[in-house]
């Protein structure tokens, strides 16, 4: 099996700053919500989940809302179920992540995929798909270290919304949960690590299986 993926030039719109850095000091800030905004003065430090793969345990702050864009990424994949001689390849541009801070720490994100172009490749055949891609709605609720601390963790459950055109996935409804970890290290440099369990309808369509997914990231 090899599947690998490459976001190549990934930049964050922020409306919003969200977050403090692990490893300061926690500052409880006052309860707010989306009705009531959190003041300028008292916004956290900028958080993103892109453009590496391990997701961010920070929320956006309460009435705020920031954007995040991968302006391309690219994937390539040799695995499949059946183990045939089948290549995938798949480019997606501009897919964006617009959060909105719901309360002092839980956001709602909406992950859009505007185009999708995919490539498969296997023996004696080869075809392309082009368009919209699927829609995910997503959560991130802090569980702590959202205003400092030494470490910081989040639960983001999400669903998947089939959206996408021209047979680029599957036109199931699919979703799973994230759980995102941040530790403060020494000398500046901080870890941060996600597992994910994702519920993914089988093949032939008779039911789910679950597939986990786990990242680390050094900054």
């Amino acid at each position: 099996m090899l599947k690998s993926s490459v976001s190549a030039l990934a930049c964050a719109f922020a409306f919003a700053l969200p977050t403090a850095h692990a490893g300061e000091s926690p500052l409880r800030q006052p309860e707010r919500s989306v009705f009531d905004r959190t003041p300028r003065a008292q916004l956290r430090d900028l958080s993103t989940d892109r453009p590496d793969k391990t997701e961010s345990p920070y929320t956006v702050d309460a009435g705020w809302v920031q954007v995040e864009m991968d302006l391309a990424s690219y994937a390539r994949d040799r695995h499949n179920a059946e183990r045939e001689r089948r290549l995938t390849e798949s480019w997606a541009f501009a897919a964006t992540n617009f959060k909105l801070g719901l309360t002092h720490c839980l956001d709602l994100q909406i992950i859009v995929e505007p185009y999708v172009t995919e490539r498969t490749v296997e023996p004696g055949r080869r075809s392309r798909a082009d368009g919209f891609g699927d829609l995910t709605i997503r959560t991130k609720w802090n569980l702590w270290g959202n205003d400092g601390g030494p470490t910081a963790l989040a639960l983001m459950p999400f669903i998947k919304v089939p959206t996408n055109q021209d047979g680029l996935g599957n036109r199931a409804v699919e979703g799973g949960l994230i759980i995102p970890l941040a530790v403060g290290l020494p000398a500046g440099w901080s870890l941060g690590l996600m597992t994910e369990v994702d519920a993914i309808e089988d093949s032939d369509g008779g039911g789910h299986h679950a597939e986990w997914i786990n990242t680390i990231t050094f900054s």
